[in-house]
Parts: C-alpha cells; structure tokens; sequence
C-alpha cells in the first residue's frame, strides 16, 4: 500500500499569513516533537517576516 499524506502548516500573526504545503510519502508521527513536522514548520518559519501568533498543522491523508 502507498500512503500519500500532505502536511500544510499555516503561520499566522496579527497582519499576515503564510501557508506551505509538503507532499510526503514517508511515515511520521502526529506530534509537534516528530522531526519531520519540525522541519516542516522550521522551513515555513525561514520565510516569515515576523513573529508568529498562530503555528497550525494540517494533514490530508490518501491511502490507495
């Protein structure tokens, strides 16, 4: 079985918004400690100008 998943992390602050979305094909697990969703929400990170408020984490699973 393939598993697709697509993690989309959101940063928010009072006057902007940035979202990203990542395709990934490997496991991991849904916690804010596993290191591929902190890498994820660090390279989001990099690109936003400015302090975040709100850090939100999405995943979409397709499992065929």
């Amino acid at each position: 079985m393939t598993q697709f998943s697509e993690l989309k992390v959101t940063i928010k602050d009072s006057e902007k918004t940035l979202t990203k979305g990542f395709p990934l094909y490997d496991s991991y697990r849904v916690s804010e400690e596993d290191e591929t969703i902190k890498s994820c929400i660090g390279e989001v990170l990099k690109n936003f100008d400015g302090e975040p408020d709100k850090i939100t984490v999405k995943i979409r699973i397709d499992i065929e």
